[in-house]
């Protein structure tokens, strides 16, 4: 997938990657000796959580304002979702 420089424990992966036949992330510590010869590794889990029956009640009766509740019904698989983020 990509090397990264000292410093940095993130590597950004693009969207649409084909997952192909593999079935873990590997990640190899490097030296400007050697690559390091047991990497840690991790199953991927290729998921998606999403809401649904999303509802609002405005209960802010002046014009170009908000306020009240936003109500969702949570993904059925949760065991991977950390936190909900509402935008508008």
């Amino acid at each position: 997938l990509g090397a990264v420089p000292i410093g940095t424990n993130t590597l950004h992966v693009s969207a649409h990657t084909g997952l192909l036949a593999f079935t873990h992330v590997l990640v190899y510590a490097k030296s400007v000796l050697v690559e390091q010869t047991t990497p840690r590794s991790m199953l991927i889990s290729d998921t998606i959580s999403s809401v649904s029956g999303i509802t609002w009640f405005d209960k802010d009766l002046d014009d170009d304002e908000l306020g009240g509740m936003i109500l969702w019904t949570p993904p059925s698989v949760i065991w991977r979702v950390q936190s909900y983020y509402v935008y508008m």
